[in-house]
């Protein structure tokens, strides 16, 4: 080992001031690595800039200050830069790091103290090209001299081939007698400031996000941190509307270093991890550790954008857990006298993303998707609906908002929309790979779920400002009774939701303990073909209150004239001798969009059921209820072709918006119900041809637009009502007050057609899909990271901000469509529309994928299932395998559709390995 306080370092590489120039950023010491791809480890320092070590790969490059005036950067010894690159080139971007950088502080009596005196660097280890070579070096003598001494040294260290930094603290802290007669009272504390805006922090009890907050900017917590993040680097003031050109990003990620942490947030669903920080008082006892947050402007004009705040000395007696001036976390009248000696050791793991707007901590070096898809990928799940997490806070566990802390939210109280928000949030949340977001989707269904009524209704929405949270089951335009509603289809989403969580677990158990619920809940959605005695209310919206119960015998096929009545369950105005259309559900809600009023029989409800009896199918074959998993197969089919006789409209190219029970009609021209008639096959290929033909006629969707518009003809409200959202009296006349919704584009539309694009297939509709659907999308959250809640006409963004449509539409397009991965419960599929060769490598799912050579897939789960690949070329002979061993069949020869499907006993803990020959 060797060691300084200044000059150059022995056993270091002393790099020329030219070569520490050679493509690194304006006024960095970070170079660009001679070793591409990480392939080496180095521990530098230059001639020109002795009091600064130099840690870097090519993935990571971290600068240390020996003393507090390297560049002005640094006010004491510290991490002055941490800078990334995601492919591993050296190629620098911003520094993660706030002005000051990483550094230990004191704040004693209400005044703040750094560490003043130089620190001696010692050389541990100085990298190498070897396969587990590191560059480490310990920085000992950072020391604060106040009413508080501070003594503490730190050990750095960089691997080869890895993103993350260790960064080691051990140190000790006691009053200084000699100092002043009085007792100091205050903290230490470890300060970690990024040059971003939002900051993110994931705790055991959950999630809570924060950026541009102008007053109580502060929170402290003694909950156990799991990862804290920050991102959305150097954005302009208002970056949902004013940036005009690319941003430039940042994001620094922080976790605990203990190998159980990892094993938590990947592998396993059991336990927690351990403590990151060990503190004990001179007593011998273990002290409490509290962690602070800090969010500013984002703007810059406050002394944090966003912070965190490791305290090791110091007792916390103010508030918690909820957000306070910096004045109170810093006056000291709320921390405790420090009376004795205290010591600690704790130890993080930092990365740097300088060129994307997502953590990157656990992101696996080497072969990955492209760039930009993986780029898009990662800013769509972690920026937006990873933030829109609020579990965090006591008052509401479980709940997810639309849109970011900003700091207020789009929708205020109002949370766990599942109309179909949340579906879309806790998907994307679902196909991260990450097992804690995965778990904190599981708490939203599950909060939702046990609001479930007698009558088997799953809630809207909930209230969250009331106590206890105030579950809301009418629709936009209802009478605001809890206690009732119309008859509405929301169902569908929420068990789709559990669906989703269900795939990403690693095993059955926690969806068998929700199956009485969901069953509950899928009961009351059958109830609508069947025709239970619901209370209902007019869909034809003549009728101004619900009446009251209605006896399903006497009003299902509907008697008289001129009155409010019941019909299969569902409201509906007697005419002179309604019809009962069997295998059709008949709700007197919308189901894709609240606002637009929509009752009996309605294509995008029964649509849409036959794609959630096709999930129901497979979930409860995978849990051994075959019969009822063939009685749900056998009422798709029925609602199949009932549609298909009663709902296709008599111009021959679309399915209308609903038919009503006396037989009258209204027709919109819904693109999300006819896209789901493509994908759900319910279209056949003729249909099909017709139906985007139908589609490409509309003004306001094609190329040059965004994904997708919601129906050719907007809806309307009777200019009376003056309303321009939602009706309370809507009409079927093409006239009135247009309805907001109803003139936008709408992510979850443009979910429903990108399935149908790719169940259709072929050069054209691959070319639309990327050109149209996924592409300006992408585009468009790589250049401003977060996305607002509708697209104009002419693909101009508008609406709410900060929103989750979006980046979860993209979420779902990357992993489920263009690269194809669809893990489901008893099958396994990877058909990629358009790539041939990849790598994903993402949280806990793998897959390799050559259609010339093989393909293979590691993924989370445990028992049978059937893995198909498609796009391999017809005719080659194939071998299978699992875990090493033979599946059924293990050879063959690949068929006309280009696919080959294998059973496999237990995936659990298995490489599905198919190999060309």
């Amino acid at each position: 080992m060797h060691t300084q306080t200044a000059g150059r370092l022995p056993g270091l590489l002393a790099v020329a001031s030219a070569a520490l120039g050679a493509g690194q950023p304006t006024g960095s010491h970070c170079p660009r690595h001679p070793s591409s791809n990480g392939a080496a480890v180095s521990l530098l320092q230059s001639p020109q800039h002795p009091d600064s070590v130099v840690l870097v790969n090519g993935w990571t490059c971290a600068v240390i200050a020996l003393s507090g005036d390297e560049g002005g950067q640094a006010t004491g010894p510290g991490i002055v830069e941490l800078r990334g690159d995601i492919n591993g080139d050296g190629n620098w971007g911003p520094n993660s790091l706030s002005v000051g950088g990483i550094r230990t502080e004191a704040v004693i009596n209400g005044a703040l103290h750094s560490a003043s005196a130089a620190a001696t660097a010692t050389v541990l280890s100085p990298g190498g090209t070897a396969p587990f070579a590191v560059a480490a070096v310990q920085v000992s003598g950072i020391a604060i001299a106040a009413d508080v001494q501070v003594q503490e040294t730190w050990t750095v260290s960089l691997a080869v081939g890895r993103r993350n930094l260790t960064l080691v603290f051990s140190g000790t802290a006691a009053p200084n007698g000699e100092a002043s007669s009085a007792v100091p009272r205050g903290f230490v504390r470890h300060t970690f400031p990024a040059a971003a805006s939002s900051l993110f922090g994931q705790f055991n009890r959950g999630v809570l996000q924060m950026m541009n907050k102008g007053s109580e900017t502060v929170l402290v917590t003694n909950q156990t941190l799991q990862r804290w993040y920050a991102l959305g680097g150097h954005l302009p003031h208002d970056p949902a509307y004013n940036a005009t050109g690319p941003n430039a990003r940042g994001s620094l990620d922080i976790l605990p270093s203990t190998p159980a942490h990892f094993s938590h947030r990947l592998y396993s669903t059991a336990g927690q991890p351990r403590s990151h920080t060990t503190a004990v008082s001179e007593k011998g006892s273990a002290e409490e550790r509290w962690m602070a947050v800090a969010s500013g402007p984002y703007d810059g004009s406050g002394e944090w954008t966003a912070a965190l705040f490791e305290v090791v000395a110091g007792g916390w007696a103010g508030t918690l857990d909820a957000w306070i001036n910096s004045t109170e976390f810093t006056s000291g009248a709320a921390w405790g006298e420090i009376t004795h000696r205290s010591t600690w050791t704790s130890s993080w793991l930092l990365a740097a993303g300088s060129d994307g707007d997502f953590p990157v901590g656990t992101l696996e070096t080497g072969t990955n998707l492209p760039s930009d898809d993986l780029r898009a990928l990662l800013t769509a799940i972690y920026a937006s609906p990873a933030g829109q997490l609020i579990s965090f806070y006591p008052e509401t566990p479980g709940m997810s908002q639309t849109s970011l802390h900003t700091p207020s939210t789009g929708y205020g109280s109002l949370v766990n929309f599942f109309d179909p928000d949340n579906f879309l949030t806790v998907s994307a949340l679902a196909l991260s790979g990450d097992l804690y977001l995965i778990n904190e989707a599981r708490k939203v269904v599950e909060t939702t779920g046990r609001h479930i009524r007698a009558d088997g209704q799953i809630p809207r929405k909930i209230d969250s400002s009331q106590t206890p949270p105030r579950p809301i089951y009418d629709p936009y335009w209802g009478s605001g009774n809890a206690e009732w509603s119309p008859i509405m289809p929301i169902n569908i989403h929420w068990v789709l939701a559990v669906l989703n969580v269900a795939k990403a677990d690693p095993d059955l158990s926690w969806l068998r303990t929700m199956l009485p619920t969901v069953q509950s809940a899928v009961d009351f959605i059958l109830g609508m073909i069947q025709g239970p005695p619901h209370t209902c209310y007019n869909a034809i919206w003549e009728c101004p209150a619900p009446p009251p119960s209605c006896d399903p015998d006497d009003l299902r096929f509907g008697t008289g004239t001129g009155a409010c009545g019941c019909k299969g369950g569902a409201p509906y105005i007697r005419g002179s001798g309604g019809t009962h259309l069997p295998f059709l559900l008949s709700t007197s809600g919308s189901l894709m969009n609240i606002p637009l009023r929509k009752g009996n029989f309605t294509s995008d409800t029964n649509l849409y059921a036959v794609h959630f009896l096709s999930e129901l199918t497979e979930a409860y074959n995978a849990l051994g209820l075959a019969a009822k998993a063939k009685e749900f197969a056998e009422i798709g089919g029925n609602i199949s072709a009932a549609v298909n006789t009663h709902l296709w409209s008599p111009e021959g190219d679309h399915y209308i918006t609903q038919l009503n029970h006396d037989g009258t009609t209204a027709d919109y021209v819904d693109y999300s119900a006819n896209a789901m008639a493509i994908f759900t096959g319910v279209a056949g290929p003729e249909r099909a041809t017709k139906i985007f033909a139908r589609m490409a006629k509309g003004q306001c969707i094609g190329p040059g637009k965004r994904a997708t518009w919601v129906s050719e003809l907007p809806y309307y409200c009777p200019s009376k009502s003056g309303s321009t959202y939602g009706c309370q009296v809507p009409t079927t006349q093409h006239s009135g007050v247009v309805m907001s919704d109803s003139t936008s584009v709408e992510g979850r539309v443009g979910l429903m057609d990108a399935r149908a694009r790719v169940a259709v297939g072929g050069k054209e509709q691959l070319e639309y899909f990327n050109s149209v659907l996924l592409e300006p999308i992408k585009s468009d959250l790589l250049q401003y990271t977060w996305l607002t809640e509708r697209y104009d006409c002419n693909g101009t963004r508008i609406r709410t901000p900060f929103f989750f449509e979006f980046p979860c539409l993209l979420t779902m397009m990357l992993r489920e469509m263009r690269y194809g991965i669809q893990l489901g419960l008893s099958r396994w599929v990877v058909r990629p529309f358009g790539p041939t060769e990849f790598v994903y490598r993402i949280g806990n799912v793998a897959v390799t994928y050559n259609s010339n050579t093989a393909v293979s897939v590691s993924a989370p789960g445990s028992g049978p299932r059937e893995v198909t690949v498609g796009g391999f070329p017809t005719g080659r002979k194939f071998t299978a395998s699992a875990c090493g061993q033979p599946v059924n069949p293990s050879q063959g020869v690949v068929g006309g559709d280009t696919t080959v499907t294998v059973a496999v006993k237990d995936v659990a803990g298995c490489l599905v390995q198919i190999v060309l020959h």
